[in-house]
């Protein structure tokens, strides 16, 4: 989870300073959002992995695209920002985020 909410902080923010979505990764943010359930269902139990593999800096196979553990972390990083209270301080949290598990679950995603 710790690489995939770090790559994830860079796009988003990409997102918010330019106001347009990240192209580089339409596929796994198309496929997450038809897929959520079952795509954070499959990443709880992996997201501990010392290794991002199978989630980040991957290519699609034949059933879902790459990665998509971008996608996964974009939303934890935008239902952490829904929640804030201080919205003039969020991104600053977003950016400076150094406990994981922490921002995951003060995000309240999964729940």
């Amino acid at each position: 989870m710790n690489n995939a909410l770090v790559e994830s902080i860079c796009d988003y923010m990409a997102e918010v300073v330019s106001g347009k979505p990240v192209v580089l990764r339409k596929d796994a943010y198309d496929y997450i959002n038809i897929h959520e359930k079952e795509i954070w269902e499959t990443f709880k139990k992996e997201m501990c992995s010392p290794s991002p593999g199978a989630w980040l800096f991957n290519f699609s196979d034949k059933d879902k695209p790459g990665n998509l553990g971008f996608a996964v972390g974009h939303k934890i990083i935008d239902a952490y920002y829904q929640q804030a209270k201080d919205k003039s301080k969020v991104y600053t949290e977003i950016i400076e985020m150094t406990n994981p598990s922490e921002f995951l679950e003060k995000s309240g995603y999964g729940k």
